[in-house]
């Protein structure tokens, strides 16, 4: 590639000299979604989706995640949406490419952008592919799916003192099992317990 490439690369975008910029990226031997998303864009502008959309796919083959994954599952995911293949969409990209810095926020981000799923089912979803059922708690009881949060609790992964909104009306009891080793772990019975006396008012 020449030098400065990424501004090479936008202006020839810019110009609308698309065929240039895809010839250009043709002589690279290694391809990277960093200098791929150009030509990409240029696809896209002449009205080539399925190109634009095979080209991103193509870079997330193998066993080695690339450069950007997160980036080009949610340009593939929203080409799909565009094409109005939503549930293609979610199940290939939006579910697998779900992600943030706690599972309560992976879980509304994910329904931020299906407003048209349900969801419960989003987070039966999330639940299912990531499994670790006990750190779904906190997102279960937000969610006001208590049924699912009591099966969650029943899991040794769930946090005892998970904060919630509701969190004064429940049941204040705490009860610990000791492990052989002496270190204490929260009974899960105490946990459901709390979930059986949480008021009706929590939804």
């Amino acid at each position: 590639m020449l030098p400065h490439a990424t501004l090479t690369l936008s202006c020839l975008l810019e110009a609308g000299r698309h065929e240039e910029l895809l010839a250009l990226l043709a002589e690279k031997k290694t391809r990277l979604w960093f200098d791929e998303k150009f030509a990409v864009e240029a696809l896209l502008r002449q009205g080539r989706e399925g190109d634009a959309l095979a080209l991103a796919m193509a870079l997330l083959e193998g066993d080695r995640r690339p450069w950007g994954h997160h980036e080009i599952m949610r340009f593939c995911e929203n080409i799909l949406l565009r094409q109005t293949k939503a549930d293609e969409a979610y199940r290939r990209f939006g579910l697998p490419s779900a992600s943030s810095n706690t599972w309560l926020a992976m879980w509304r981000d994910l329904v931020k952008r299906n407003p048209d799923r349900d969801p419960r089912r989003i987070l039966e979803d999330l639940i299912a592919l990531h499994g670790r059922k006990g750190k779904w708690f906190a997102a279960a009881m937000t969610a006001g799916y208590l049924d699912i949060a009591l099966d969650c609790a029943s899991d040794p992964e769930a946090a005892p003192a998970t904060p919630h909104p509701g969190g004064a009306g429940f049941c204040r009891q705490e009860s610990y099992l000791r492990r052989p080793g002496g270190a204490p772990r929260h009974c899960a019975s105490s946990r459901r317990s709390r979930l059986r006396c949480k008021p009706s008012r929590y939804r």
